[in-house]
């Protein structure tokens, strides 16, 4: 039998309030920081593990379960990172696998305000895992550049307007798919024009108990088992007491 000691961190979680047993509601501060360790324990650095938690955290606040796909994301991490190679209007794998979404999103962020960036010229994406994890870095582009994009895939398509706003219907079909190429345009004349679809800010996400989970089984691996080491670290080496 297996004894476990109080207060050890590697057997312990945060807990949430359930709204039935089979599902838990998270805000989006608790998602974030939810989705923070889980990617650092499944072996993202600290700075990717970051903009992982924002794309989850700013996917739930529309109403999509962006832990989960991030959780999917996460379970499949190429150990390689997934890094795009850049060229002019096309950005490839380096090796036959998929690029990571988050990967892209931060190259997307990098090269905004490029002459060959996303938001001056049309960019070709080859093979991107869970591409509806870039949507967020798509939004936040838009906001700090003030210029439209349209994001398109193999049968779909959605526009960001200026303001960021986009409706989130448009992204249903991008939910299902593992991967796919995507096209990112800058949008200019009277197709920027279009009126922009808000959408209802979501404050509260139920999350199933599968993967609640699964991202707490990824988020404890960033614990230390407690061991005669560690409580000989622990506290100070000499007596302060006056």
């Amino acid at each position: 039998m297996r004894t476990t000691e109080a207060h050890d961190p590697t057997a312990s979680a945060t807990r949430y309030p359930a709204v039935s047993p089979a599902r838990t509601c998270l805000s989006q501060n608790e998602i974030e920081t939810l989705c923070l360790k889980a990617a650092r324990g499944a072996g993202m650095a600290w700075g990717m593990a970051e903009e992982a938690a924002f794309a989850a955290a700013w996917l739930s606040g529309m109403g999509i379960d962006g832990p989960s796909l991030l959780l999917r994301h996460l379970l499949k991490l190429d150990a390689t990172g997934g890094i795009p190679v850049i060229s002019k209007g096309q950005w490839t794998a380096t090796t036959s696998g998929a690029l990571c979404p988050i990967a892209v999103g931060v190259a997307l962020d990098d090269r905004a305000k490029l002459d060959d960036g996303p938001c001056s010229a049309a960019v070709t994406i080859a093979a991107v895992q869970y591409p509806c994890l870039t949507v967020p870095f798509l939004w936040r582009m838009v906001r700090a550049m003030h210029t439209p994009l349209r994001l398109e895939w193999d049968y779909g398509a959605v526009s960001i307007v200026d303001t960021g706003d986009l409706d989130n219907n448009d992204l249903s079909p991008l939910l299902s798919i593992k991967q796919c190429r995507l096209r990112i345009t800058p949008v200019t004349g009277e197709a920027s024009d279009r009126p922009p679809v808000t959408s209802t800010p979501v404050k509260m996400l139920a999350l199933s108990a599968a993967t609640l989970g699964e991202l707490n089984a990824l988020a404890m691996r960033t614990t230390v088992p407690a061991s005669d080491a560690s409580r000989r670290g622990a506290g100070a080496t000499t007596n302060d007491n006056d």
